[in-house]
């Protein structure tokens, strides 16, 4: 992971996330950047826990991983779509038992959390976080509204 200020002598390494390894794509850039509040999160894979939630200040003892989302070790739970909300980051990603699913983090691992299994099972939520818009109500299927999460699975969609 690097830093610039747009100079040669200003840009520096902040980290090397997968040290010892120049084989693709295993050692690939961080991908997936959001910023939230004064930090970077991003997905990078370490070598030791694949693709996984990872957080920067702009320094080495900063840059850390958030949580090992798919703690098995044979598979990554490739986070995806990372979108910051305020003081909190949505995002999709695969824990290995239901598959990929919406995330919510506050940049902690005790505050990094599924936010519910939308299709039970180990099947896909078939998420992508984008705007989108969707029926508000049964009673009329052509009133539309943007769905919103407040990142608690009981939580219920509203329009803005």
């Amino acid at each position: 992971m690097w830093t610039s200020d747009g100079t040669a002598e200003g840009t520096l390494m902040v980290k090397d996330i997968y040290p010892d390894s120049l084989e693709w794509p295993r050692d690939e850039p961080p991908k997936y950047l959001a910023a939230m509040g004064d930090r970077l999160f991003f997905a990078a894979d370490d070598g030791v826990h694949g693709h996984e939630l990872w957080t920067s200040d702009g320094t080495a003892e900063g840059t850390v991983m958030v949580k090992d989302i798919h703690p098995d070790g044979s598979d990554s739970s490739s986070p995806k779509g990372l979108t910051a909300v305020g003081n909190r980051l949505f995002f999709t990603a695969d824990d290995g038992v239901h598959g990929d699913e919406l995330w919510v983090s506050d940049g902690t691992e005790q505050g990094t959390a599924m936010v519910k299994d939308i299709r039970p099972g180990s099947a896909d939520g078939g998420l992508a976080l984008r705007l989108s818009w969707a029926s508000c109500s049964s009673s009329s299927p052509t009133t539309e509204c943007m769905m919103l999460s407040r990142g608690s699975p009981t939580a219920q969609p509203r329009a803005p």
